[in-house]
Formats: C-alpha cells, sequence, structure tokens
C-alpha cells in the first residue's frame, strides 16, 4: 500500500486531478483499479495509465462520492483475499476506512465509532474525533450520544470530600448500569488552570483521566458549577422529567442541602447512611441509602432500581 511519500499525481493529460474528474467521470472509473488508501483527507487510489504500469494518485475525499469509495473497498478486500489465497498465506486482512464522528448524527451511523462495510468480511469505517472534537468535547463537557436513557444526576463540589470523581469511577465500571443510564454531573471547572484550588485542580485532572480511562464520551456530561438558583432548579426538573435519579456520593454528609432540593424536585435520591442523610431518607421509601465503604454494592443498587423501572415502564 502506498504511504503518503510515494503517492504521486498520475499524468493523465490534465493539469489536476479534479480536472479529470470533471471533465470525465466515467474515463476516471475505467482507471482505477481495485487498490486503494484513504490517508485524510485523502483518499490514494491506484490507477493504471497503461497496462502493466501503476501509479498513484491523490484526491480530495470531498470529490469522491462515498458509495464509490466504498465500491472501491469491497473490490480491495476481494482482491486481497485473492492474492493472499494464490500465496498459500493464513492470514486476514483488515481494511479501515477513516473519517470523521459525528456525535450529534440524528438518525444516521455518523455517531458510531466503528460499522461494518455492507457486503465486506474485512472492512470497516473507523470514526474518529478531530483534535478540534477532542478540545470541544472537554471545552462543553462532552455529549449524550442516547438522550432517551434516563440520567443519574449529582451537584456538588469539586473536591476530594465529596467523591464526585468516586461517583464518576463507579459508573465507569459498571457496564449494566452505563447500558441503562447516562450520567450528568454539574461541579467545578473543565480546565484545570482556571482552577486557583490545588485540591480542586487535582480532582479535575483525575476527572479527564476518568473520562479517557472509562471511555465515556457519549455516556457522560460534565456541565460547569452553578451560581444560578433559577437554572440550579431547572437541572433538578429537568432531570426528574427524564424519570432520572439523584445522587450525592459523599462518604458523610451531615446534611446535604442538594439532597433536600432533588426531594422536592420528586428525583429519586441516592445518597450515603453516614451521617444527617441516614435520618432524612427512609430507604427504599422516600430513597435510597448506599453504603459509601462499598462501591460495587452501591452502584449495583443503582442500576437494580434502574432495570426495575425499565421492566415496569
Amino acid at each position: 500500500m502506498a504511504s503518503g511519500s510515494v503517492i504521486k499525481r498520475a499524468d493523465l493529460g490534465a493539469d489536476s486531478m479534479q480536472d479529470v474528474m470533471k471533465s470525465s467521470r466515467h474515463y476516471l472509473k475505467e482507471v482505477l483499479c481495485e487498490e486503494g488508501a484513504v490517508i485524510p483527507p485523502y483518499v490514494a487510489l491506484a490507477v493504471r495509465p497503461n497496462p502493466g504500469i501503476c501509479e498513484y494518485v491523490k484526491v480530495n475525499a470531498g470529490d469522491l462520492e462515498v458509495v464509490y469509495i466504498l465500491d472501491q473497498v469491497k473490490a480491495l478486500e476481494e482482491e486481497l483475499l485473492l492474492r493472499i489465497k494464490q500465496h498459500g498465506v493464513a492470514v486476514k486482512p483488515n481494511i479501515l476506512v477513516v473519517t470523521r464522528l459525528i456525535a450529534d448524527a440524528k438518525q444516521t451511523k455518523r455517531d458510531q465509532e466503528l460499522e461494518p462495510i455492507f457486503k465486506t468480511k474485512h472492512s470497516y469505517i473507523l470514526r474518529v474525533l478531530s483534535r478540534h472534537q477532542k478540545e470541544s468535547f472537554f471545552a462543553n463537557g462532552g455529549f449524550l450520544a442516547n438522550r432517551k436513557k434516563p440520567i443519574i444526576f449529582s451537584m456538588v463540589r469539586l473536591s476530594k470530600m465529596k467523591n464526585i470523581t468516586g461517583l464518576t469511577e463507579l459508573y465507569g465500571k459498571n457496564k449494566k448500569l452505563r447500558s441503562l443510564v447516562n450520567l450528568v454531573v454539574v461541579t467545578g471547572f473543565f480546565d484545570p488552570a482556571k482552577s486557583e484550588d490545588r485540591e480542586e485542580t487535582m480532582e479535575i485532572e483525575r476527572m479527564h483521566s476518568l473520562i479517557e480511562k472509562y471511555q465515556l464520551k457519549g455516556q457522560f456530561r460534565w456541565i460547569a458549577a452553578q451560581i444560578d438558583r433559577c437554572r440550579k432548579g431547572e437541572l433538578y426538573r429537568c432531570i426528574a422529567d427524564t424519570w432520572g435519579a439523584f445522587a450525592q456520593p459523599a462518604p458523610y454528609e451531615g446534611f446535604g442541602l442538594t439532597v433536600v432540593e432533588a426531594l422536592t424536585c420528586a428525583l429519586p435520591t441516592f445518597a450515603t447512611n453516614e451521617g444527617g442523610l441516614a435520618e432524612m431518607i427512609v430507604d427504599g421509601v422516600s430513597g435510597f441509602l448506599i453504603d459509601p465503604n462499598n462501591g460495587n454494592e452501591s452502584s449495583n443498587k443503582t442500576s437494580d432500581f434502574f432495570e426495575r423501572c425499565k421492566e415496569e415502564s
């Protein structure tokens, strides 16, 4: 397969490949062989201007129809399988067509990271976030790919004592819980450079590392700390409207104003059994008490609740 250093424009009697395409798309299709490589934003395709001679052209992917590119991939796979069989090699090829991931795809498959190409066995479309998209993901706190799922919601100060990173890690580890709900947290800054508190800075950095470690994009939304009381109230009501729940992850809480606010908005609430909240919540009646020293039990209790809700809905 040709690399970027050896790709060159074939001399096809035109000043550029775009001119060739504009003058005769039919001719273009005739000279293209089954070999090709995708090098975003270009597609490198082998051409045979003369029998037995292969050269390479580099074409902007936007100038080619997507369907035609996938046809070339199908032909490439067939050719590779044939040559591998002829040489008696016991390997299977893997072909990746790399393109941009679009988070809010709206009834298309452009939000899927890996998609099999139709009528092939070893070829896939791989969609990746561009550098700009990655920066946008952290600047805007992520996104929710499936907005129909209920939401676990938490709004606390970003500190070790409030343990919002602990909640994020428990969610990341529990595959069953992640399949049932999304996680939305309202806390701190996205950018550690904006914080003047050393402990908060460390927690921000840990939050980012957890997002990467457990691949939470599409299931996790991080909203910056809110000071507008009206907006905070709307957040509780919005989560309640989606049949979500509130989680208070601190190992110990004396009173817990956010828990009172969540209960006032009729949000099912999960809170620590250590401290004043144990007197405020009747477990299984007005909310759910969780053991801060047993993370797996706590996350399983939460997932069991949402599973029952799903079965009863």
